[in-house]
């Protein structure tokens, strides 16, 4: 897989870990999943379907992107589409932008 990320300049998200995030590499996978149901997608995208996985709930982000053999570079890209998704939620979405403050899906 390729190394090169589309994000590589992004102004939203620096791949730098001390980048105040609302996603980060270090986010536990089914945490991500269980607060932002419509992030599903982007997993499903990327034909990663963590959703399902026991060990989602034990996995950070960058262990099962890493894991499933992806680059350091599209594990940015999905960092950063996870983040611009949590910043820009789905219309249909009704909870709570702040993060643990969802009403419903």
């Amino acid at each position: 897989m390729a190394d090169n990320s589309k994000y590589e300049n992004s102004p939203v998200i620096n791949a730098s870990d001390e980048t105040p995030h609302i996603i980060t590499r270090k986010s536990i996978i089914g945490d991500i999943i269980r607060e932002y149901p419509f992030a599903i997608e982007i997993f499903m995208d990327y034909g990663v379907h963590c959703v399902g996985c026991h060990i989602s709930d034990f996995e950070t982000l960058e262990q099962g992107i890493l894991g499933h053999g992806f680059s350091e570079g599209e594990l940015i890209d999905i960092i950063n589409e996870l983040n611009e998704l949590v910043l820009n939620p789905p219309e249909h979405y009704t909870g709570n932008k702040e993060r643990g403050n969802s009403d419903s899906v």
